[in-house]
């Protein structure tokens, strides 16, 4: 057995807005760290931002249920568009050398589309 060092982040636990697009109004106010996040400091998706970029080697997404991913984590997704987004108008990367993992629950249904559609954050 490996001893490995983790951490838990609930979503469900931590007070953050939703996304604002700041991107629609200009790609480059969408950067690390989230505008949002400069601006209230009561916003907790700097622990996401952190565990994402600096901590986590791997990342594991909470189970899928009914075809689809949580409100909760197209919540946190749409936060996370500073991932993306410098790579595009800086060639900045954020994420590097990670792994993510993904618990679906459930028959046939729509599983390979649910995967797809979370994967778009980790890759």
């Amino acid at each position: 057995m490996l001893a490995c060092e983790t951490k838990l982040i609930r979503l469900d636990e931590l007070t953050f807005r939703h996304c604002e697009g700041f991107y629609s109004k200009s790609a480059r106010a969408c950067t690390w760290p989230c505008s949002i996040t400069q601006m209230d400091a009561t916003d907790q998706m700097d622990q996401v931002y952190e565990a994402f970029v600096h901590w986590a080697d791997v990342i594991l997404v909470p189970p899928i249920r009914r075809g689809n991913a949580s409100s909760l984590y197209y919540k946190m997704f749409e936060r996370c568009n500073f991932i993306q987004n410098p790579e595009t108008i800086a060639a900045r990367v954020f994420l590097k050398n990670k792994v993510a993992a993904f618990i679906i629950t459930g028959g046939q249904d729509n599983v390979q589309g649910v995967a797809g559609q979370m994967l778009t954050l980790l890759c």
